[in-house]
This record gives C-alpha cells, structure tokens and sequence, in this order.
C-alpha cells in the first residue's frame, strides 16, 4: 500500500505531513518558515548561497549536507534534518514523548572555535557555515580519512558565500577544531581534557524511519503532486495511467524553484515558462528515488573487451568513488588502457560540475528521466523542451553506502539496434589532465553538494553543450541504453492510475533500446517522449599480452586529455569543456602512427559534438623527430577545427549587443536538425557567428584551437619521451619559449603538476604546515610549460596586532575589569546565537496569524509613462485582498522632498523595478502571483542607460564640483594647445589616445555637455607652487581615461520589514531592515499622516548591508543645501527632476495602516537586486606633469563621471568625497579635480562599503602607473617618493596627522613584505614560465573618516544600571556585522569597570532614541561609542560619592573588627544598589558631536574629516595567459588602525571582487540581467583585436541578443569572492605604535578602508602582462588595462592592445570615430559658445554615437 503522508525529523522532533493546495510544492525551506524553525536561513531561494543549509541522514551512516529551500517537502519522507541548533545536541526525541527535544546547554566545540575565530560577524550565513563544516568532519571520518584536510575544509565551503569575514576566520576556526582533534587522537592524556562537546557525534536516524524508504508514495493535492515508485513496472504502470501528464524527477530542485518563479516571476518581474501553446506547470511528477535497478557500477569481461557499465542513477560521487577503487588495482589484472581510462575518469569528476547537473523542467511535453541522487535514494528530475537554460542548481546527500547489487539485463536479452558505427575502442589515456588551478576545484556549481546529486543519466539526458562528462564519453565512443515507457506500457490499462503501486497480474515486458552517445548528445531523450536513460556502456581493452615480467608489452601508448574552461576557482561553469584520445602504435624506426584520435568539445555548438575533420587530419599520422607535430600541423589542425576569429566591425558587435536580450531563464534548446545541419555543412568542425545563441562565438572558437593546440604539445612530449604521462610526466627545464603565433585565445591545459607537490613543499594538504617559504617552494615546483597554476589552500597566516596602550578605566571605578579588555578580540556578544541559527533577523520574526503579505507591482521598463493600472485579474485571485496605489496614500506619496513612494498614473517610471503599486495577499507566494497578475499600461520612452549616453543626452543630477590647488594650466601650457587649458574636459583622449584605450567613438565625450562655469577657488594661484625651473624643464606630461564598473551589494539578508499597528491605527510598530530607522520613521509619519512620535522603527541586527540597507530606494538622507553651489539643490539647470528615492520598507507600514491588519514584506533575492542599486560606476579622464628623472609630480588634472542612476540618493556625497581622495597619499602642489554625477535610466545607484574612495584611489593609481611608465621608473618607486610629508596639506587645504604615518607603513610593508627580493624572484620566475606570469605590486590609502554633513556628526546613548551589576546600553548604531555592538559594550565595561558579559546591548528603537543618525561611512563605533562613553562617565560621576561612601563605611567596619588588611573593595552590583537605595538616577544619557566639522564646496574651504585612516598593502599574483583568469598568491597588508577595540577583517575580499571580479550586467532594455546569485557578473562580448600573437578574439562571456535559436547558455553563478578566491597567503598587520586617532579611546574606524587596498590587485595583474608583452618583444602601452574590474575578458582585452593596429584599411568604427573626433573639436573650437549653446551639437554627437558605437 502506498503511502499518502510523509514523515520525517528535524533536530530530534517529529514531523508529519498531509499533502494540500498549499504545501504540495513546498520546498523544506517552506515547511521550516511556516513551522517557526529559524535556524535555516531564507537568502538566495535558489540554492546558491548556503544558509539555509542542513544535514540530511537516511542512514546511520549517510549525513551530508543539503540546501533546504531547493530540497523538495515530498522527497523528506523518511529523512532526519539536523540544523546547526541541533548540532550540539543530536540526540532525537525517539522515545514515547517524540516532541520533547533536549534542551541544548552549551555549542559544540566546532561552533565554539568559530565563534572564538569571529567566524560570526552579521551571522546570517553562519548557521549553514556550521552544518557544511560538521558535514565534512563527518564525510572524513565516514570515508576512513580522519580528518578532513585544509582543502577538504575549504571545499566543503565553496557552496556558502560570505560578504563579512572574507572566509579567513572560518577556516581559521575549522583548522582550530580539527587541531584539538588531531591532538586527541595522537595524545590519549589530552584527549581525555577534550570536552565533551568536542566529539565527533553523527545524527542518529530514528528506527521509526527505516521503513519510509522501501513503501511507495503518493503525496497529492488538488490534482497535482508526487508519486514515488519503487520499482520499474510501477514507474511502467504511471506512465500507463496518466501518459504525457507524468513528469519524472530526482532531487527536483529544478521543479521547485521553477514552480515558484513560474507563479512570482523573476525579481517581480514576468517570466515565461512556457512554449507556444505548451501545457501548463501542473504535471504529476514521479519520484524515482526508492527505485533500486538504476544505482549499478560494474565491470565485465567478455572475449577480448571489458565493458564499464554505469547506471542512470549513479551519481557523479559514487561513479568518482567507484572509479577510484578500481584504479587502485594493479594495471596488470585491468591493462594499462582500462587503468588509465578509470583513473582519468576519477581525476575529471573531482571537478565535474555545470550546468546540466540541474536537469531542468520543462513544458512542451519532450520529455527525458534525469537522474538525480540524494543520499542513496535516486531522485530523478525530468528535462523538457522549451524551459530555463539556466535552472538552479541541486543539492543533495553524498551516497556513502555500498551500490546495490543489482544485475541490468544481460546484452542479448535487451531489444536494441546495433549502434551505426562503433570503431574498436582502442586504449585510452594513462593519465587524465593533472590538478587545474581553477577549474579543477570548481566542484558543481554552488558548492560540493551537486556532485553528490547529479546522475550520469541526468547529465546525458539534460543534453547539454556544456555538459562535463558528454564530451569524456564522446572520446570514448560510448554507448546509451534506454528505457522506451512507451512501448513497455502499451499493454496496461489505464484504469492502473488508481493502484499503480500495486503489481499487475502480468508484468509488462520492459523495452531497451542502445543507442551511441552521440544521439544523446544531440538530444534523443528531449525530442522523443517516453525513452528514459538505464545505463551507459563504455567498451574498454582487456590486458594486453605481458612481455614475461608481468609488464604489458611495450609497443602502443594511448595519450587522453580532458579540458575544462571556465573562470572562477569555485561556483562556475564551463566556457568550453574538451576531451581528446590518441591510441597511438610504434612504428618501425624512431617514430610513432596515430591508429586512431578522437576529439569531443562542449559549448561549440548546439550540443557537445566530435570533431570529425580535425580526427581524420591527425589519424594515420606519422610522428617522429624532435617535433612531430610542427607548428605549420598545428596551425592546419586548427584551421580544420574552426576558423581563426576574423576581425570584425563595430557595427556588428552594436547589433548584437542592441538586440533584445535573451530570457534570463531559457532552457539550453533540444539541437534541431538546422543547427545540427550547419555545423556539419561548415568547412571547419566548428563554425559559429556573432549572432549563435550564447554568444562567445569569437571566444570559442580562440578557446578550442587552444585546447587542441595544447593536447598537441603535450602529444609532441609525449612522443619524446616516449612514456605514458600517467607513470612519468617529466619536469620540462628548457628555456622559456614564446607562444605560437597561431595559438589562438586560449583556455587552460591543467598544469602537470605533480601530485606529491605538498609533499615536496614540506608539507600537505592538510598537514597545516604554514612556513613563510611553502608559497616560493610549491611555485618553483610549476613545470616551465604549465599554462595554470594548480591550487592550494590557504596558508596559517593570523592577524598581527600590536600592543598599543589602552586608557585606563576610572580611577575610582572598579577593579574587577582587567584595562586590556579594550583591543584583545572579543568574540560577538551575540556568536553563540548566530552559531546555532537563534539570532533573529527581521524576516525571522514572528508574525501574527492574520498578517497581510505585500508584494511589489513593478514597472518592466527602464523610461516610460504610465497610463493605467488595472488590479481586477490579481484581485479576482482566491487570497488576494487589497491592492494599494499612489491614489490610496492617506498622506503624501512624497515623505522626502519629491521621493514617491509609487509612481502616479500619469507619472514616468525611470528605471526597470520603479513601484507603481502593491498587492496584498494572505500568503508571501500568492501576494507575488498576484502582483504579476495587475495589467499595466505604459508609453515607452527612450531610455539613457550609461555614462556616455548620459553625457551626451546632458542628463545629470548635480552640478559640477571643482576644486583647484595651485596653477595646473601653467605647467600643461607646454604640452596642450591653448583650445584644451582649463578644466579637463575629456578632449585629452580624442588626440590620439582614442584606438589605445580601446573605447571606441566614445572616447572623450564626457565633460563636453552642461559644464556650466566652474567657480573660482580661494586655493588657485596665478603661478605654479612648488616647482623649481629645472623641474619644469626636465618634465614629462601623461594623458589618459579610464573606467571602473559597478558592484552589487550582495549582502545576505534581503529586505524585509514587518508592520503592526495599534490602538485603532493610530500606532504603527514596524520592524524593518534598515541602517537608517530615523528616515524610515520620518517616511512612515508623512505617508500615514500620523506623528513621528506614534511610529516606531525597530531593528535588531541586520544580515549584512554595506550601504545597501542606508539608501538605494529604501531610505534618504537629506543634503546640506548650504554646501551645494548652484542654487544649493545639487541640480544642473534644466536637467530632469530630482525625484530621489523611495522607502520600500515603509510600504507595509502604509498597508497595514489602511487596512488595519499586520503587514509583511520580504523581497526575494531577484526583486531585491532588480530594485536597488550599487557601487556607483565611474568614468576619468586625467592628465599629469611630472618630473621624468624622479617621477615627482608637478601638476596633475583630473576629471570624473559617476553613474547616479534615476535619481539622487547618495551620488553627490559619493562624488565628493572621490574628488576630496583623488589625490590618495600623494601631494601633487598643483592640482584640479572636477566631477559630476549623471542621471541615467537605472537603478539608483547607493552608498557601499568605501563611498567613492576606493574609485578614487584607482583612478589616482592609474595615473601614477602611467606617470611610472613614462619617466621609465617602477611603479612602487614613483609612489614612494610622491607620498605626503609631515606638515603637507591636502588639495581641499586639511593638514594630515602629526608624524609620518604613510611613509612609516610603506617603509615597513617594503621590509616585511620583502619586497625588493621578491620582485627579483619573480622575474626570474616569469622567464622560465611562458604560460603563466606572476605580477607584484604596492599601494597605499588615504581613507577619510567623518560624514561631510555637519549634522550627521552626532549621537546619543542611554546607558540604564541593574542593581545586580548588568547593564543596558542603549546607543545609535545598528549591528550589521561590523560588531559595533560588542565594540560598544567593551567601552561601557572598560569605563564601569565591570565584565562584557554583564553589558547587554538593547534593540534599536526609535522611540527610546529618536532622531538617530545612519550607522555608515566607517563612523559607528567612533560616534555611538563616544556616545556610550560620556553616559558612562556620567554615571560614574553619580555613582563616585556612593562607592565613596561604602569604602568608608567598609573601612569603619574594619578598624571595628580590629582588621589591619584594607577592605574588600565593594562590587559594582554593591555600589548601584546602594545608589539605588540612596535616590542616585540609575538612567543615564551621553551626547557626542564631532567639533569643527564641514566643508563648504561654494566657498572652498572647511574641514573635510574628523581625521584619516592609512594603510598600505602588497599583492602577488598569478595570470593565466591563455584563459585571463587571476590567482592571488598573496597580500601583505599594514593597516592604521589606531588603538584598536575590536577590530574585524574582511573588506579586503569584498574589495577583490570590486577589482577583479565583479560587474552588474544590464540589457539594451535596461533589464538587470545579473539579478540572482547564479547571474551575478556575467559579461558583455567584445569586438576581435590585433593581439601579439595575431588577429584573436577577447574573452566575452554573454551576448545580449535573442536569437530564433534559444540560447545555449546565457549565464553564471554568481561571482561573490568565495573561499578559493582567498590569497593563499594572507598577511595583516596592524600598525604598531599608531598615533591615537581624535575618535574614541584613540581607535580608528577601519571596516571600510581595506576595501581600497585592494585595488593594489589591479595593478600586479598589469604588471604579470607587462612581463609577457616584453617577453613577446612589444613595448608595453603606458596605459595597460585601463578598465576595472579586470576580469578575464579585460585582461586578454589588455594583453591583446599591445598588438600592432590591424592595417586592412579604416573600419567603420574608426570612421565614425573620426567624425565624432571632427565633430567635437569644431564644437568646442567654435567662438563664445555657451552653456545652452552647446547643446546642439553635443546631441548630435549623442545621435553618431548611437549610430555607430558598441555598448
């Protein structure tokens, strides 16, 4: 009988579950958020960020952990979930009260060391951190290894990503707990002192499951729903009952998260599921999970052959596992072909992984069984046609058990065509390709767990071109046998539906069918309904004749190499995956025939495909001599593979990049007999236009002639050496040797480095060794022909910091604090909680039963009006409430100056995502439904979406802000024609800098349009300061532009806020994500009409933020219109309206005041991301005069641009404080800088962790390396000698700091970075290795600190007294992972003098303290803590008579008592009882302003920031030529820091990913396209260009067109730095001896600094591609990589601008550069022009730019 409910545990406590409408699709995320269980965290909702992870067993022994919310609610039938709070428990209520769980008294050790390593700083992610930690501590002692090694530990992380910590205190704590447990194991005595919260204690899986896994089950509601099978009749018999409705599934995260944005759309936007006339998402979906028969890896020998026969169902795990444990056999009982093969295929699958492995969901009706395991269950997911190309990934339970002993139908019994070719397999490869640096560590996509879920059935059935393993089986010449449902069912009745699980009186003959691999590949199993994978045969050698001493007989050698190119070290897909087999026999003589050579490539077109023209080229072959394959061979295999890139016109690439842009979520498309027929009718293998579905056809088709070129010269070795590489693969010691000129853009060869490399170093990859010569040891270990860098963990490097002194408490406080509680690293007050997921966040807070749920109708376009709205289809929706729009506002639909809260009808949306209304529902899922379901009607506008159109349009949201120093003009004179003096304006790159920087006609337009008159400053002279005439005439000038992109906040917790009102709406308590509860209050009260004073904005602690909680369109500051120039509104005249932002989080407080009820909103990942905005992108032009002997600067100008986005926020301040650092730590006696934000048609770009400094920085640097370049001086040299000295003063006028604090830090990082050593070792390293370059280089920072409002230099604290001796601190600041509250209740214990642990940091409220001021700009602990410290000495004041008063009175005691010893001092709990009971106040308040604050821009003079922050940093790194992708080796960092309280890191690798990784992706419609955590960062595709080793296309990695095809692939996961983006070797010191800052305690605030010292990466990735343009003999452009961030496809980018010009003859992108250069020039050389005059033809240069530019 089958089963109709499911039951399972979580943390010990049973659950059981009844199916109905509602959670018949849930996912177990669903479930635990409807049942109150917080401790799995609700971020991404698609399975790409870990913190909802859990750990799923299924048998005693088979725990791994699993992403809750894609994990289906009917695949936990059966199954113990053990979240992190369960952890320290694990023991399950079995007994007769199965709903009392043990109360957990104390964290588990490993959450211990994690807490002590500050693991937890905003803890959102923490919870999942700890279940895939202790996951793997289990996999290893499950597995027999112990203990999990360095690497183990780092890739069970690569799943989870963290903005805060930047992964190093997580593996720091990991490492610690694993020590502890190395030292019981090895030290019997110390185990015994191990606690007993340290052991290593599994799940128990409850007896009242074991017999859930064997019955059948029907989990349905409404129609719809699951039914699981147990066996393959059954599964004959559904598909009999219900036919085309039957979908089969495995692990079907795909199913749920597909369900879920098939009825919420994507980020609150439409999304289309479905084909043309396709059937709607209700199918009945069939589990296959309990069926036995498809889970079978075995080998058998018939005659001559040996078959590997691999199930269906097997995943990619146990096939790794079972591979491994044959290849550990001797190679005389396999051969050597069969040995090699499996040990190939072993090594390969550790970094399988793509996209394929989520089998997605489709609708038309093609339909194919995709085989996805979880635990040992095997789940299968169905793939249609017609569906996402980018489904989420899966997660699953890593199989541990032994594979069932099930036998498949013997060959003769199966009904099968014989395949229509199947040459003699031949031998395969000894040794598959070694350790990829990157690639090879990219377990499937979002963390280890896919490859523990995904099926080799799946990942042939997905048919995808980017599949990992079809490519392996192409080479192999495999071959498929399918199960056809069809046939098998056509003898059963219908009438079986009802009792499918019952046997049937005649058990239907199952029908098999053997088809090659190829037919799959191409997409059988989608095009042809009813054919289900059962297994796959690969026919392999038996041992060829031994030569007497039991050694094969020498006399064939069999070359195999897998490939796989793809960008990122962990969370990536494959570019382009390739697989090649050589069977190579001896010839008579020194020589070498080529019997026979197969080649298999994925992502080269619609399916992975063999190359059949390529194969025969190289078949037959004779290969002898030192080289048996020429470079001319090489050069003609590669012309049969796919053609050289061509180069190709501007025009081209504007059409493809204009063109409407793929669905976010189309499905690879089953490859249809046209595309299949156009690839084989080409005259190469491989021949894709601009315009094939995924783009990167240029890219491509340079990656695979690479590829081939690199199997080639690993052939040509392998000939010489004549030894297989799987034995023996020699270190080659030959010089280096320039690349071949026809090699092609190449992708990465894995690096034969050796796998004893940790061994050679000294160490392992879990020995923990961390000697400071490991890094320079297993580098000088790199082969000579390596092309990548294999990857190693991080080393044991710790933090340093110093002992600096610490003020001491009161005088007459009490002695019970010890004074160096202030700077010892305190764990967060609240880790323990954030260890076991009870911290809670706003979205986890509790809500009553009849709350509203709100969801948010947006606009789809980027510029547009609004003409209607109608909500009757959502309000006709069962659930659906109210809908709720501009005319329902009971107050003003503006609670800031003109900042809407919904667009009016009438009104214009000016971005994708702007609100226009809100619907509210009865549940989060229903409400989004029906948001999709309101019609909305628009007339479209044409939208301005990036800085050039925005220059050109003379769009802007400030006027121009300038500040002179000196007179620039006199000493640019000599070098500029009189028509370009003056403010630099841009013309600088339009004379000649154009083709260099690559931009195209776009080049220098910026600053032509609106500049209006630039005020005069008080610090401008008529001549020149500081500059002697020998200087003037020894100087040398510098030009250039630059442009930096964007970044994604990407912080954990999404939005959310929670509305309840009160008293008959007359209250309202909102609890709301927000770094500004003040402006949240203010907006709510003018919204509702109601007081501030009756509103209540309440915060616990945030899931992350970094100015992405602050503003964006959630909060607004106000700006200090006395400090603006130009009608102190911040607006140029004319421009478009300022309409600013509005607070989404005040949308519940408004819905729940209308309609009386609570209110909730939680935007999803999507929404989120599509609705606010993030790192402002930036454009600048500079020009410099320098001193060429000394690289001293005279003069330097600099110009900026800032993307604002569609209105305000904070693109002002964020402007001017990049122009008040763009002279960094440099002085520069004569300078200008101007900037202006302009206003584009996008999402308002918002404050982030740096507010423009960091842009800045990079732009200062910039110039200072093409200031080094042309005086023919080292960077680092340059900068030394530029670098402030005491008593200098900055260009805005403020005197630095007293001593020499930047000069100090660069010194000591030159010392302890050895620096000037390691420069030489480098190059000695770069000339030996052709393939892979290493860069180094240095920086420095000057980071101000203090808000430029006056008015936000303030704060208040109320610190309330307990006569027990706890204390209540009550402060300002909001707890977002900076630990500003632990950090505060240092400072109250320090100056009361009693513990941490007696201070309690209360929630923030608005009505306990109104009027407060954003937690922002690094000033939180400085103002909230100063704050706290005057309340507390206030409250010492008051206590000091009583303490007083009770030492005497204990001193009387004594004289009475005859006592000669002092008396005990009294306690502070003593003190304030005694206060309390003498009517001392016991409530206390401190106020901090901070004095002397403002700059006046209208006037030019004030005081910039309270004081500076200064740091310096080192990078090395590693660049791949062949693929552009970077490795950081290792940073050095020395940070100012002051007198530190408590000081966090991790803003260093957020700030990696703003310069290496990151970027925002917008289509030609102004659609965010990286709007979730798989799409983040993808790229936009580049025109070919001259390169140094011929004509090539860069890297690109997305093309944003549709096509009649759909595309192949459109994205990636995201590109977050996560654990394996780490330095490997990562070195922060504090500065020693710092002089005290004017701020709190004489600390300094540092959470937003290193984010600039960052940048320092750039410029060692220009400096490795400065070496290799030398090494090819090319001078290197003064302006190297010029973009940021340098992502692959910039750094191929930069490499290939060293080229020659291409010759041919102007293009059209060169003319109409050309005539926009004229056109410009005579608009800007025309007489008297003026502001409005400019106007003309500045549109006309906007309307040659749209005409003839690329994106």
């Amino acid at each position: 009988m089958a089963s109709t409910t499911i039951r399972f545990y979580v943390d010990g406590i049973a659950f059981e579950c009844c199916p109905n409408e509602e959670n018949v699709d849930w996912s177990i995320l669903d479930f635990f958020r409807h049942n109150s269980i917080v401790t799995a965290k609700d971020s991404c909702n698609e399975g790409g960020c870990g913190a909802c992870a859990v750990i799923a067993t299924q048998s005693a022994d088979d725990h791994l952990a699993v992403d809750s919310c894609i994990f289906p609610l009917a695949l936990a039938d059966g199954l113990h979930f053990t979240t992190a709070r369960g952890i320290p428990a694990l023991v399950p209520a079995e007994s007769g009260c199965a709903h009392v769980q043990k109360q957990i008294q104390q964290l588990h050790r490993l959450q211990e060391c994690l807490d002590a390593s500050h693991a937890a700083q905003c803890g959102y992610c923490s919870p999942g951190v700890v279940v895939s930690l202790y996951a793997e501590f289990l996999r290893a002692k499950q597995r027999g290894q112990g203990l999990p090694s360095d690497l183990d530990l780092e890739d069970a992380l690569d799943g989870h990503l963290c903005r805060c910590t930047g992964y190093r205190p997580i593996v720091a704590g990991a490492r610690k707990f694993r020590e502890e447990l190395m030292a019981g194991h090895q030290q019997p005595e110390a185990s015994a002192c191990l606690r007993g919260n340290a052991r290593l204690a599994a799940p128990v899986y409850p007896a009242s499951l074991h017999d859930r896994r064997g019955r059948p089950l029907r989990w349905m509601a409404d129609g719809r729903g699951w039914c699981v099978p147990t066996a393959l009749p059954q599964l004959v018999a559904l598909y009999a009952a219900y036919g085309s409705r039957l979908r089969l599934a495995s692990g079907a995260t795909d199913l749920t998260i597909l369900r879920r944005r098939s009825r919420e759309g994507s980020g609150g936007l439409p999304v289309a599921l479905t084909s043309s006339g396709g059937p709607s998402l209700e199918p009945i979906v069939a589990g296959l999970g309990r069926i036995t028969e498809l889970c079978q890896c075995q080998s058998t020998v018939v005659g001559d052959r040996q078959t590997l026969t691999i199930g269906a169902a097997c995943t990619i795990t146990q096939l790794q596992q079972w591979a491994t444990a044959r290849a550990a056999t001797s190679v005389g009982e396999m051969g050597p072909a069969a040995h090699s093969w499996l040990k190939s295929l072993a090594e390969h699958l550790s970094h399988f992984g793509s996209t394929q492995i989520r089998s997605a969901l489709g609708l038309d009706g093609a339909w194919h069984a995709v085989c996805l395991r979880v635990t040992r269950l095997v789940h299968w997911v169905v793939v249609y046609e017609g569906c996402s190309s980018d489904p989420p990934f899966c997660r699953g339970v890593l199989p541990t058990g032994r594979l069932a002993n099930v036998t498949f139908p013997p060959a003769h019994e199966v009904d099968a065509s014989p395949p229509s070719r199947r040459p003699p397999f031949g031998t395969f490869p000894q040794k598959c390709a070694p350790p990829h640096p990157f690639a090879h560590t990219h377990r499937p996509p979002f963390g280890p767990f896919p490859r523990n879920v995904a099926t080799v059935g799946g990942n042939l059935g997905r048919a995808s071109p980017l599949s990992d393993l079809l490519p392996v089986l192409l080479a192999a010449d495999a071959r498929v046998v399918l199960l056809d449902l069809a046939a098998s069912a056509s003898g059963l009745p219908p009438s079986t539906a009802e009792h499918w699980w019952c046997p049937p009186k005649e058990s239907p003959r199952l029908a098999f069918r053997t088809v090659p691999v190829e037919d799959v590949a191409r997409g059988l199993c989608r095009t042809t309904a009813g054919l289900a994978i059962v297994r796959v045969e690969v026919d392999l050698p038996c041992p060829p004749p031994t030569d007497g001493s039991g050694q094969p007989a020498s006399g064939t050698l069999t070359l195999c190499r897998n490939y796989k190119v793809s960008r990122r070290l962990q969370n990536d897909t494959a570019i382009v995956n390739a697989a090649f087999v050589a069977s190579l026999v001896r010839h008579p003589g020194s020589a070498w025939r080529v019997a026979t050579f197969r080649a298999a490539f994925g992502g080269m077109g619609p399916a992975a495909l063999r190359a059949p023209r390529t194969e025969s080229r190289l078949a037959g072959r004779l290969l002898s001599g030192a080289s048996p394959l020429a470079q001319a061979d090489i050069i003609a295999l590669q012309d049969a593979l796919a053609p050289c890139p061509p180069p190709s016109s501007l025009d081209d690439a504007a059409d493809v990049a204009s063109s409407p842009p793929p669905t976010p979520d189309a499905l690879a498309p089953t490859p249809d007999a046209a595309a299949l027929g156009s690839v084989a009718s080409a005259p190469t293998d491989f021949a894709l236009d601009l315009h094939s579905p995924g783009g990167l056809a240029p890219y491509r088709h340079a990656t695979s002639r690479a590829l081939l070129m690199q199997f080639c010269e690993y052939l040509n070795r392998s000939c010489r050496s004549a030894l297989a590489p799987a034995f023996s693969e020699p270190r080659t010691t030959e010089a280096s040797t320039p690349l071949p000129a026809a090699h092609g853009l190449s992708s990465p060869c894995p690096s034969p480095v050796p796998t004893s490399v940790w061994a050679a170093t000294g160490g392992s990859a879990g020995s923990g060794s961390g000697s400071e010569e490991q890094l320079e040891r297993y580098l000088e270990l790199l082969p000579a022909e390596a092309t990548e860098l294999a990857r190693m963990p991080m080393l044991h490097t710790e933090e340093h910091h110093p002992a600096a002194p610490v003020p001491a408490p009161a005088a007459d406080s009490s002695p019970s604090a010890t004074a160096d509680e202030l700077g010892q690293g305190v764990a967060n007050q609240s880790g323990p909680q954030m260890m076991t997921g009870e911290a809670l966040f706003t979205a986890d807070s509790p809500y009553p039963p009849n709350t509203l749920h709100v969801a948010l109708v947006m606009s789809p376009y980027a510029h547009a009006r609004l003409l209607s709205l109608d909500p009757g289809p959502a309000l006709a929706m069962a659930g659906c409430e109210a809908f709720v729009s501009a005319q329902d506002i009971p107050g003003e639909n503006v609670w800031y100056k003109d900042v809407r809260v919904f667009t009016p009808i009438g009104g214009e949306v000016t971005a994708v995502g702007d609100p226009v209304g809100a619907v509210l529902a009865r549940s989060e899922a229903l409400a989004r439904q029906a948001a999709l379901a309101v019609v909305q009607r628009y007339e479209v506008l044409p939208p301005v979406l990036d800085i050039p159109a925005a220059i050109a349009a003379g769009t802007f949201l400030t006027a121009p802000f300038s500040i002179v120093r000196g007179c620039p003009d006199a000493l640019l004179a000599p070098f500029l024609p009189s028509a370009r003096l003056g403010p630099l304006v841009g013309l600088g790159p339009l004379v000649g800098l154009g083709p260099l920087v690559g931009l195209g006609p776009l080049v220098g337009l910026g600053p032509l349009v609106g500049l209006g008159p630039l005020l005069a400053r008080p610090q401008a002279t008529s001549e020149p300061a500081c500059v002697s005439a020998e200087e003037r005439g020894e100087a040398v000038f510098v030009e250039g532009e630059v442009t930096l992109d964007g970044q994604e906040h990407f912080y954990i917790e999404t939005h959310a806020a929670l509305a309840l009102p009160e008293e008959g709406c007359r209250r309202v308590r909102l609890l709301s994500t927000s770094q500004h509860p003040a402006k949240v209050q203010l907006g709510v009260a003018k919204i509702c009409r109601l007081p501030m004073a009756a509103v209540s904005v309440e915060c616990r602690r945030l899931g992350g933020s970094f100015g992405g909680l602050c503003s964006g369109r959630h909060t607004s500051l106000p700006c200090l219109a006395s400090s603006l120039p130009d009608g102190g509104d911040g607006m140029a005249r004319g421009s478009p309206g300022k309409e600013c932002t509005y607070g989404l989080v005040v949308v519940p407080a408004l819905c729940a005041v209308l309609t009386g009820r609570p209110a909730r909103m939680v935007l999803d990942r999507e929404t989120d991301m599509t609705t606010t905005g993030g790192r402002h992108p930036f454009r600048g032009w500079y020009r410099a005069v320098a001193h060429r002997p000394t690289g001293r600067l005279l003069a330097a100008d600099f110009a900026l641009y800032s993307d604002g986005g569609n209105r305000m926020v904070y693109s002002q301040e964020v402007l001017t404080r990049a122009l008040l650092h763009l002279d960094n730590c440099y002085y520069i006696p004569n300078m200008r800088v101007w900037g202006r934000a302009c206003l584009t048609h996008t999402t308002s770009n918002s404050a982030m962790r740096g507010f423009g400094v960091p842009q800045a920085i990079w732009i200062c640097d910039q110039m200072m390396e093409h200031v080094a370049a042309a005086c023919g001086l080292p960077g680092e040299a340059v900068r030394g000698r530029n670098l402030y000295r005491p008593g200098e003063a900055t260009h805005f006028g403020q005197l630095l700091c007293e001593g020499d604090p930047i000069r100090r830090m660069w010194e000591a990082l030159e010392r302890t970075a050895q620096y000037a050593p390691r420069r030489a070792a480098i190059a000695c390293w770069n000339a030996a290795h052709p393939f892979v370059k290493r860069g180094l280089a240095m920086g420095c920072l000057k980071h101000g600190l203090s808000f430029e409002a006056k008015m936000l230099n303030q704060s208040t604290a109320i610190v309330a007294l307990h006569v027990d001796g706890t204390v209540n601190v009550t402060h300002a600041g909001i707890e977002m992972g900076q630990g500003i509250n632990t950090k505060v209740a240092q400072l109250a214990a320090h100056c009361l003098g009693v513990p941490v642990e007696a201070v309690r940091i209360t929630d923030n409220d608005t009505t306990r303290l109104p009027n407060i001021i954003p937690t922002a700009a690094s000033t939180g602990t400085d103002l909230c803590g100063a704050a706290v410290v005057a309340a507390c000495q206030e409250a010492d004041r008051h206590l000091a008579p009583v303490r007083a008063a009770l030492r005497a009175k204990a001193a009387a005691a004594a004289v009475r008592a005859g006592k000669n010893a002092p008396p005990a001092e009294p306690t502070f709990a003593e003190v304030v009882t005694a206060a309390w009971n003498g009517l001392v106040p016991l409530v206390f308040t401190g106020h901090h302003t901070t004095p002397d604050m403002g700059y006046s821009w209208s006037e030019g003079r004030g005081r910039g920031f309270h004081y500076f922050c200064f740091g310096a940093s080192a990078v090395e790194v590693a660049v791949e030529l062949l693929t552009g992708r970077v490795r950081v080796l290792r940073a050095d960092l020395i940070q100012d820091a002051g007198r530190p309280i408590n000081p966090v890191e991790g803003a260093f690798v957020q700030g990696q990913g703003e310069f290496l990784l990151e970027r925002i992706l917008r289509d030609a419609k102004g659609v965010m396209i990286s709007r979730n955590a798989m799409s983040y960062k993808v790229r936009r595709p580049l025109a070919p260009r001259p390169c140094l080793f011929g004509t090539l296309a860069p890297l690109a990695s997305l093309t944003l067109h549709a096509t009649s095809h759909r595309p192949w692939h459109v994205h990636r996961p995201c590109h977050v730095p996560t654990c394996a983006d780490m330095p490997a070797d990562f070195r922060v010191t504090l500065l020693d001896e710092a002089a005290p800052s004017p701020a709190v305690m004489g600390s300094k605030g540092v959470g937003e600094p290193p984010v600039s010292l960052a940048c320092v990466c750039h410029f060692a990735v220009r400096d490795a591609l400065a070496a290799a343009i030398r090494d090819a003999g090319r001078p290197v452009p003064p302006t190297l990589l010029p973009h940021g961030p340098c992502t692959p496809d910039r750094v191929l980018e930069a490499l290939h601008s060293a080229a020659p010009a291409v010759t041919a003859g102007p293009t059209p992108a060169i003319a109409a550069q050309e005539a926009i250069t004229t056109a410009v020039r005579e608009a800007i050389t025309a007489p008297a022009i003026t502001a409005p005059a400019i106007t003309a033809p500045a549109l006309a240069v906007g309307e040659a730019i749209a005409a003839a530019a690329a994106p």
